[in-house]
């Protein structure tokens, strides 16, 4: 990134007309390698003494102006806009802020329980990540993981996440909660990193956590751009004697036939199916394909999402494994979850099946 000072300019529509020669002169074709290779350039500005009168804030918001030029399509000229950019200078904001979250110990993990259906009783829990901002408050995973997903962050926050949930998992156990297990998430991104399966390897030896009770989700469509690198991945991860799970299943466009030769163990069903699966008959034959296509491969089948004891009665009676929604509880801190386990799930099916 580059800052350049444009001085002298009587007007903004002046300066507009040399940034956009300055586009022009960047889009010239470059010989390299006896090829001709053209390269672009985003640019954001702002205009003193209009959008402030300090260095610091002027730099600050044309660099939101030149994220807005990015997420534009590139190669184009914005001007800082206070209406147009608030979100964006918010996002990045929260990213800053982000980065010193974790050192800070600002970042906690709830937890959501996972109900086993033959049995139920609660058999494990996924972890999901919140922040206490001091200033926001609790801010749910919607709110910073996204902007973490965009960045490098997404790696630190993972493995804090991870190690948090195994160090969590093992407590449980200690404290007679024989079996439970743990699920965590995994991005995309940090698929990406090839220390991931090293990682994995030291937080469990760390925490002394069983690699059987710890579970790996991970999104299908996350592993479809690069099959075979997916694949060879996943067989490491699975080696440490980690369950794998596919999150979100049913959303992408994944071959049944690769998924086929991944070493799962569990897939879940997109709670958008899960939502619909009383009412939409689509929906309803997408989640019994997937409990279908599990149970060939040897999979177990777990539904998120289920807010409704007739969406968690219709999953049961199609031999859906495990369940978890807001029916059963929202994610909540590790000590009121304990209090959960050797509780019935579901109260209403004490009762035998019909």
């Amino acid at each position: 990134e580059f800052v350049i000072l444009l001085a002298g300019l009587d007007n903004v529509e002046r300066s507009s007309v040399r940034l956009s020669a300055m586009l022009a002169a960047v889009r010239q074709p470059m010989p390299l390698a006896g090829k001709d290779v053209v390269l672009t350039a985003s640019i954001g500005a702002c205009v003193y003494p209009l959008d402030g009168g300090e260095a610091e804030l002027l730099l600050r918001r044309a660099n939101t102006a030149m994220h807005r030029a990015k997420a534009s399509g590139k190669d184009n000229v914005q001007f800082y806009a206070s209406t147009r950019d608030a979100p964006v200078a918010e996002r990045m904001e929260l990213e800053s802020e982000l980065r010193q979250a974790i050192p800070a110990g600002e970042l906690t993990v709830h937890y959501q329980p996972k109900l086993d259906v033959a049995r139920n009783r609660y058999v494990g829990a996924e972890a999901l990540a919140r922040w206490q901002h001091p200033k926001r408050g609790l801010l749910p995973p919607g709110r910073f993981v996204p902007i973490a997903e965009d960045s490098a962050l997404i790696v630190a926050l993972g493995e804090h996440v991870l190690r948090r949930a195994c160090l969590q998992a093992r407590l449980w156990q200690e404290a007679g909660h024989t079996g439970m297990t743990v699920a965590v998430n995994v991005a995309a991104r940090q698929l990406r990193d090839e220390r991931i399966v090293e990682t994995v390897g030291q937080v469990l030896r760390d925490t002394g956590l069983a690699p059987a009770a710890l579970e790996l989700e991970i999104t299908e469509s996350s592993i479809m751009h690069d099959l075979s690198h997916a694949s060879a991945l996943l067989h490491k991860l699975k080696r440490l004697g980690v369950t794998i799970s596919i999150d979100d299943f049913g959303t992408g466009y994944s071959s049944l036939s690769a998924l086929r030769n991944f070493p799962a163990d569990k897939l879940k069903i997109d709670r958008s199916f899960v939502h619909e699966i009383e009412t939409v008959p689509s929906a309803t034959a997408v989640a019994l394909a997937v409990i279908s296509f599990a149970r060939t491969l040897g999979m177990r089948v777990n539904a998120e999402g289920v807010e409704t004891l007739g969406q968690a009665t219709c999953l049961r009676k199609h031999g859906c494994d495990e369940l978890q929604g807001f029916l059963l509880a929202r994610p909540m801190p590790p000590d009121a979850l304990q209090a959960l386990f050797g509780q019935p799930g579901l109260p209403a099916w004490e009762q035998p099946a019909d």
